[in-house]
C-alpha cells in the first residue's frame, strides 16, 4: 500500500515542506533504477532524495545521510545544476508527482512496468531515465494533466450509494483500492460515519494525516504499511508505528530487507537440505547393495592363483581361458587381456583382489559415516521446519558449511568431478579421465588452489581449494589430499606412494600436449599412504 496514490501524496506533501527552496548540487546513478539528488541542508551536508523507478517498489524517500561511490556512476543535468527546487505536485488523479526546479521539471510516474522518471527542459524537450519508445505522446498527455497542491484534502466530487460495489467506484476512482473501500465499509457499518462517501474521505484523512503502523502479516507472508486505524494492524508482528509517511517507509524498506534476506536465507538452506538427502540417499543405498553384495577378494585370488599355477598353458594374445578349480572340481571360463602379457594377466587379478579388500572395508565404514551424516541433515530438516530467528539460521548455514559458489557448483555438475569435503571445511576435486583433468586443472582450479598428482604415474588429477586462498593449508590437510591423489593412481595398491603437489597458478600446459599431460614448476613432494582419509566426506562419487 505504500506506493498507493494517497501515500504518494502524503509522501509529496511532506517532502514539498521539507526540500521547498532546497538546491540539487548533483542527479546520478549507480544502481538501477535508482536516481540520487543531492540535496544538502545546513544540519545534513549528505542529504539525498532516493527515487526508485523499479516497477515492484517505487518511492521517494529522504535519507539524512547518504554518500557517493567513486565508481559506476552516471550524471544527469550537469548543465543544468545546481538548480533551485521550487515545489511539488502531484496528479489529480494519477500517480504521478511532478517536482518544479528553476530550469527543469522532473516527473516521477508509477505505472507497473511503465514506471519510470523524467526530465523536462527547453520547452517540450524530455530525457528519460529508463528508455521509452513515445517521449511525443507523453509530453502530449502531461501536458493534459491536471496537477494539484499535495497538501489540498483529496475530496469526491461525486456520492455514492451504501451498496455500491468497488468495481463501480473504481470507473470513477481507479485509486481508491481493497483496503480503503474496506476500512470504509467498516466505518459505514459501525456508524463511525452517516454514509459511504464520509467513509472514504475519512479514511483519506488518517491515511494523510494519521500514524502509520509497518510490520508483517504472517497469513499474506508479506511486509504491511498501512494506517495505524486499520483493523489490520493490530494483528501485524514486527510491528512499529510512525508519524511521518518518510520514517514508516524507512522502517517498512528495513524490515521487508531483513524479512526477505531471512526467507531467502531459509530457502537457500532447505534446497541445500533437500539436494543433499536426496544425494545421500543414494548414496545409502548404493553402498547398502554394494555391502550385501559381498566382497570377491577371494574369488580373484582364487583365479590369480589359477592363473598362477596354470602358467605354462598361458601366451599372450589369448582373450579367455578355461581352468580346472581344483577345490571345486569346476571348469572356470577367465577373461584375460590379449594385449598384456601373461604376468601382467596373473597380476591384474591379484591386484584386484587387494583393491577388493581395500574397497569392501571402505565401503563398510563409508555407509557407517554416511549414515550419521543422513540422520544429522534429517535432524537439522527437521528443525528448520519451525524455525523463524535469522540469527539460528545464519548458525545453521554456517554449520553445513553452504559456502561452495554457484560457478563452482555449475562447473562440478556440468564435468561430473568426483568431490570430497575434509575436515567438513576444505572442498577436494577429483578428475575421472583425462579430458576432465584437464578442465580441472587449467579451467576450474583458481590460482591459489593447491594442485596434487601421483608422481611418475598415471592417476587423476587433484585440486585442494580453501575457503581463505589467502591462509595456508594444514599440513595434514595437504597429507589427506596427496592420499587421495595417490588413492586415484596407478600406485594405489602400493604401501606408500610419492605425490607432486603445487600451486594451480604453476600448472601450465602447452598446445600440443596430450590430455591430461600438464608442465609444473615449484614442485613439492609428499610421499603417503593411498587412501580415502576417515576426515573425508565423499560429496559427489
Amino acid at each position: 500500500m505504500y506506493n498507493n496514490y494517497f501515500y504518494l501524496k502524503r509522501s509529496a506533501k511532506e517532502l514539498n515542506s521539507l526540500l521547498h527552496n532546497s538546491v540539487v548540487l548533483d542527479i546520478y546513478t549507480q544502481e538501477k533504477n535508482k536516481l540520487n539528488l543531492h540535496i544538502p541542508s545546513g544540519e545534513y551536508p549528505y542529504r539525498y532524495l532516493i527515487i526508485s523507478a523499479n516497477p515492484q517498489s517505487a518511492y521517494l524517500l529522504l535519507k539524512r545521510e547518504h554518500h557517493k561511490a567513486r565508481k559506476n556512476t552516471i550524471n544527469f543535468l550537469n548543465n543544468l545544476l545546481p538548480a533551485k527546487l521550487l515545489g511539488f505536485e502531484i496528479a489529480a488523479r494519477d500517480r504521478i508527482i511532478k517536482i518544479t526546479f528553476e530550469k527543469f521539471l522532473l516527473i516521477f510516474t508509477v505505472r507497473g512496468p511503465k514506471t519510470n522518471i523524467l526530465f523536462k527542459f527547453d520547452s517540450d524537450k524530455i530525457q528519460s531515465f529508463k528508455k521509452i519508445s513515445n517521449p511525443d505522446e507523453l509530453i502530449t498527455e502531461f501536458a493534459q494533466l491536471d496537477f494539484i497542491n499535495p497538501s489540498e484534502p483529496y475530496k469526491l466530487e461525486k456520492t455514492f450509494d451504501d451498496d455500491c460495489e468497488l468495481k463501480d467506484i473504481r470507473k470513477t476512482y481507479p485509486n481508491i483500492s481493497k483496503d480503503i473501500y474496506e476500512n470504509a465499509k467498516i466505518l459505514l457499518l459501525t456508524r463511525q460515519n452517516s454514509s459511504l462517501t464520509d467513509a472514504f474521505e475519512n479514511t483519506f484523512d488518517k491515511i494523510l494525516n494519521g500514524s502509520i503502523t509497518i510490520g508483517f502479516d504472517e497469513n499474506k507472508k508479506k511486509v504491511k504499511l498501512i494506517p495505524s486505524v486499520f483493523p489490520d494492524a493490530q494483528n501485524l508482528i514486527y510491528n512499529s508505528t510512525a508519524k511521518s509517511f518518510n520514517e514508516a517507509l524507512q522502517n517498512y524498506l528495513s524490515l521487508h530487507f531483513r524479512l526477505f534476506n531471512k526467507i531467502e536465507l531459509k530457502k537457500e538452506i532447505e534446497k541445500f537440505l533437500s539436494k543433499d538427502l536426496e544425494r545421500i540417499a543414494s548414496k545409502l543405498n548404493n553402498l547398502k547393495n554394494r555391502i550385501e553384495s559381498g566382497s570377491k577378494e577371494t574369488e580373484y585370488n582364487k583365479i590369480g592363483g589359477l592363473l598362477l599355477s596354470n602358467r605354462a598353458v598361458l601366451h599372450k594374445g589369448m582373450e579367455q581361458v578355461s581352468l580346472t578349480d581344483y577345490t571345486s572340481g569346476n571348469t572356470l571360463k577367465i577373461k584375460l587381456d590379449p594385449k598384456k602379457s601373461v604376468q601382467s594377466n596373473i597380476d591384474k587379478y591379484f591386484e584386484k583382489s587387494r583393491d577388493e579388500r581395500i574397497n569392501y572395508r571402505k565401503s563398510i565404514e563409508l555407509f557407517d559415516n554416511t549414515q550419521k551424516r543422513y540422520d544429522y541433515l534429517l535432524s537439522v530438516s527437521n528443525k528448520l521446519k519451525s524455525l523463524d530467528d535469522i540469527d539460528e539460521l545464519k548458525k545453521i548455514k554456517k554449520e553445513l558449511k553452504i559456502t561452495a559458489s554457484a560457478k563452482m557448483q555449475n562447473d562440478e555438475n556440468k564435468h561430473r568431478f568426483r568431490h570430497f569435503l575434509l575436515d567438513g571445511k576444505y572442498h577436494v576435486f577429483v578428475g575421472r579421465d583425462s579430458k576432465e583433468n584437464d578442465y580441472l586443472s587449467i579451467k576450474f582450479a583458481k590460482q591459489n588452489d593447491y594442485w596434487f598428482h601421483a608422481r611418475g604415474l598415471p592417476g587423476s588429477h587433484v585440486i585442494l581449494r580453501l575457503d581463505n586462498p589467502k591462509e595456508p593449508a594444514p599440513k595434514n590437510i595437504l597429507k589427506n589430499a596427496a592420499s587421495i591423489a595417490a588413492f586415484f593412481s596407478k600406485g594405489k595398491t602400493a604401501g606408500l606412494t610419492p605425490v607432486s603437489y603445487t600451486f594451480a597458478k604453476f600448472v601450465h600446459k602447452k598446445k600440443g600436449m596430450e590430455p591430461g599431460k600438464v608442465l609444473i614448476s615449484k614442485e613439492k613432494v609428499l610421499l603417503v599412504k593411498p587412501e580415502i582419509p576417515k576426515n573425508c566426506e565423499q560429496l559427489y562419487e
